[in-house]
């Protein structure tokens, strides 16, 4: 399922993992990035005896979305590394559409020990 966040200036579009699929300006119709798939977000964090441990949204279960208002919230309640270990962290975003401009908020809420930062 693609979830899709627009006004008359943007349309930006999600797949269920929270990876982009598109970027484009209503305007015109032009598509300003079509990348189905791409990466939206990354964290590099320490896991365990690794200082370095990679996050991708791709790898991630489906996220849970929610539209308030004209702003899309992407949450992921349990979030994993690529090698597939709970980080025992949080994570959520949020695109709000204001005319022409993109406003993007994330923010990581641990539930266990080691904190991240």
């Amino acid at each position: 399922m693609v979830h899709v966040l627009k006004n008359d200036c943007l349309q930006i579009s999600f797949d269920d993992r929270g990876c982009l699929e598109s970027l484009r300006r209503m305007t015109t119709g032009k598509e300003l990035i079509s990348c189905p798939g791409l990466d939206f977000w990354r964290l590099v964090l320490p896991l365990g005896d690794e200082p370095e441990a990679v996050v991708h949204a791709s790898r991630q279960n489906p996220a849970e979305f929610s539209d308030e208002d004209g702003t899309l919230k992407v949450s992921y309640p349990q979030v994993v590394d690529d090698e597939g270990r709970n980080v025992g962290a949080c994570f959520a975003f949020t695109v709000e559409l204001q005319d022409e401009e993109l406003h993007f908020r994330a923010w990581i809420e641990n539930v266990s020990a080691p904190e991240i930062r």
